[in-house]
């Protein structure tokens, strides 16, 4: 692999999110090689690295990266963050398009599992907010949403409570009952 004739060839600046491709032989476990700018070093940069590399590797189930060796915990965080969620979809498809499976990071000092965790935490939330969000209306009635929030608590020390239009009266909250339950298991 020629890395420093692959940044000649893209002319390559190093900013965040500046994605160079290196051709590899195509013998060994090596499908595709990338280069990635990381930019100033901050951790927005980092996010946008992530973020550049996940979308550069669309449709490789396990992408393996040593931006982070020498991050910080903040800017571990953050590459895991923009790696996980850049390649969101509501559908998520398979084939060439299917978004990341696996994200193998080289990294260095005692400790930095926390800051991995936090990562995949601080991003499977992101991505949890968005299939919300985006859940079409006719699709996300009551009884889809407190299926979703006992799957998102499942295995977690959550504990989720499902009222339905009479037990949110009984509670004083008739105004929230009425405006939400306007076709009972159906938002109104």
């Amino acid at each position: 692999m020629d890395l420093f004739g692959a940044l000649e060839r893209d002319k390559a600046s190093g900013r965040a999110g500046q994605v160079v491709p290196v051709p590899v032989s195509g013998e060994g476990a090596i499908e595709r090689a990338l280069l990635v700018g990381v930019g100033n070093g901050s951790a927005a940069m980092y996010r946008r690295a992530g973020a550049a590399a996940a979308r550069s590797a669309r449709g490789v189930r396990r992408l393996a990266s040593t931006v982070s060796a020498t991050a910080s915990d903040a800017e571990v965080r953050a590459f895991i963050e923009g790696a996980v969620l850049a390649p969101y979809a509501l559908r998520r498809p398979e084939g060439p398009q299917a978004p990341l499976r696996e994200l193998v990071l080289a990294l260095t000092g005692p400790g930095r599992a926390a800051a991995v965790d936090r990562g995949r935490a601080v991003a499977g939330a992101g991505w949890i907010a968005r299939d919300l969000v985006h859940m079409p209306a006719n699709v996300k009635d009551p009884e889809w949403l407190a299926r979703r929030a006992r799957q998102v608590a499942d295995g977690t020390r959550l504990e989720v409570s499902v009222r339905d239009e009479k037990a949110l009266a009984a509670e004083g909250s008739a105004g929230w009952s009425r405006s939400v339950w306007a076709r009972p298991g159906h938002l109104g």
